[in-house]
């Protein structure tokens, strides 16, 4: 028996092609020592343990444990026991057994070359093709049965981002079945657009599995037919690149119910770029034309866009042809964060990094909520003329936003920030906006502004101090929500009725001077021409005083 052990465990021949099993697979990098748990599994001396998660792969392989420090095991410590391909199994507990296979290229050195493996299936397991395949169009012949349904390897795909595996992945999408990314270090190749249908899932296996896209200039790695309306496509944890730059990521042209939970878009800020990240439209030239609507965009990040990250232009003739969640956008680099050209009630989260522009809010695009802050970019957020009733939350700089729309809605998250007396005046530091409150000339005292969260509820109080004497005492800004109140000066009811008295002075009584009557401790506004002003009580609108 030990003979034959031998020849099954530490022969070239009987071992380079399939390993005998490993109790267990890690699933971290580990201290290659002693008797532990390894994935769950308590492993003691002798146990046959396949290694893969080390932080430096030169350490990855087979591994016998010792009650000290691991030895590799004898079918895997030498350069002739293993090339790209080898199969290594692992027992289940119940149901089909795990293989792992060697990704690692050829010729691989134990101790130098870095070794990494792939969960695959085994190959003496058949999935025959399915009906859903057929009824696409595809043959026995067109598929390679060791692979599951849906997994892009199946229909040919290579996964060494040398090969274009366009039809691998056009025939897994085509295929009916829900469409798995395995990851490779490489990531792979597209050369041409893929066709999304609906009812289309995709999975990767992480996001680190980058489908590089090598298409003609201003093209969709992946595009919808603009002649169909297409539904209900979930897309998940993969990435996808530009292979050139001035290409562009995904088109959803007249969509509806699209989930993206976790996608990113990776261009590089000293490399290629995709000139859009996204774009949501519903305006092809034979399209239905009805709107993309009720999509949601769960985590996205999106990293050096030329033009925009995102954008949406969905204006579409009918009025739910909007509608778009975007739970958490990341831009990152470049473009516009996040452009709405055209569309209503979306909802959006985005955290705009080193943008040229933010966020951009176009003529078209109305009753949005945008939330979230920007860091590092050009221009914040700009509003162009007509964009209707939006509103804006969280932190952005206002130094930095301009703001042409109607009746925006600005909430700021902690803090009314970026104010300064110019010209004699208190102004916001970004476009101004109607005037809101004047100022007694000669007023001194406490101005403050109460801040409130987005359920207009008081969370901080910020007191900014004015000294009088000012020239043009009016306060302006770009419609920041925030209330502002003064302490202002008490005067009895007899001070405020005596024409003589100092506070009914032509400087001190033209109209809109605020102040305090003590007596009744109500608000009183003057009105009229100077000197001749009465003094209406503001909450009440009667208890009118005129001097006498």
């Amino acid at each position: 028996m030990v003979a034959v052990k031998n020849f099954r465990v530490d022969s070239f021949v009987a071992s380079l092609a399939i390993k005998a099993p490993c109790k267990v697979v890690t699933n971290t990098n580990l201290t290659l020592s002693g008797e532990q748990s390894v994935n769950g599994t308590a492993v003691t001396a002798g146990d046959r343990v396949l290694v893969k998660d080390q932080t430096d792969p030169i350490e990855n392989g087979i591994y016998n444990v010792e009650t000290s420090a691991w030895a590799r095991a004898a079918d895997f410590d030498g350069n002739r026991d293993v090339v790209r391909g080898t199969l290594v199994t692992i027992p289940a507990t119940t149901g089909q057994d795990f293989f792992y296979q060697v990704t690692s290229s050829d010729p691989i050195t134990i101790g130098t070359s870095a070794i990494t493996f792939l969960l695959t299936n085994d190959p003496n397991v058949s999935h025959p093709i399915t009906q859903l395949e057929i009824t696409s169009g595809l043959t026995a012949g067109d598929i390679t049965d060791s692979f599951e349904p849906g997994d892009v390897r199946r229909y040919g795909a290579v996964l060494d981002n040398s090969t274009d595996d366009h039809d691998a992945f056009q025939d897994a999408i085509d295929s009916g079945h829900k469409v798995w990314i395995p990851y490779t270090a490489t990531g792979c190749r597209i050369n041409s657009t893929l066709t999304l249908r609906s009812g289309l899932s995709m999975v990767g296996e992480s996001l680190a599995m980058a489908l590089n896209y090598h298409g003609v200039a201003a093209t969709y790695l992946f595009d919808a037919d603009e002649a169909l309306i297409t539904e209900g496509i979930h897309l998940d944890n993969f990435g996808i690149a530009p292979g050139v730059t001035g290409t562009n990521g995904i088109k959803f042209i007249e969509c509806r119910a699209i989930h993206i939970p976790r996608l990113l878009i990776d261009g590089s800020s000293g490399g290629n770029k995709f000139a859009i990240g996204i774009l949501v439209d519903d305006d092809g030239a034979s399209a239905p034309q009805i709107g993309s609507a009720w999509n949601r965009f769960g985590f996205i990040i999106t990293r050096y866009c030329t033009d925009a990250h995102i954008r949406l232009d969905t204006q579409g003739a009918l009025p739910w042809a909007n509608r778009q969640l975007v739970e958490y956008h990341y831009p990152e680099g470049g473009g516009i964060g996040m452009d709405v050209v055209s569309g209503a009630t979306n909802d959006i989260r985005c955290d705009p990094q080193t943008c040229t522009t933010g966020v951009h809010l176009a003529a078209d695009a109305d009753n949005n909520v945008i939330r979230g802050f920007e860091e590092g970019c050009t221009n914040s957020i700009t509003i162009d003329a007509n964009a209707v009733q939006n509103e804006i939350r969280g932190n952005w700089d206002f130094a930095t936003a301009t703001d042409n729309g109607s009746e925006t809605r600005w909430f700021t998250q902690d803090q009314v920030r970026s104010f300064a007396i110019t010209d004699g005046s208190l102004r916001f530091e970004q476009t101004s906006g109607n005037v809101s409150v004047q100022i007694p000339t000669g007023f001194t005292g406490n101005m403050n502004f109460l801040v409130t969260d987005n359920q207009g509820t008081p969370v901080a109080t910020q007191v900014l101090s004015f000294v009088g004497g000012v020239a043009d005492p009016y306060i302006t800004g770009a419609n920041v929500r925030a209330t502002a109140f003064f302490e202002v000066p008490s005067y009895t009811a007899a001070q405020l009725g005596d024409v003589a008295n100092a506070v009914n002075t032509s400087d001190n009584k033209r109209a809109g001077v605020v102040v305090r009557d003590s007596d009744s401790n109500r608000l009183k506004i003057a009105t009229g021409a100077a000197d001749a002003s009465t003094w209406i009580d503001v909450e009440a609108g009667t208890n009118v005083i005129t001097p006498s």
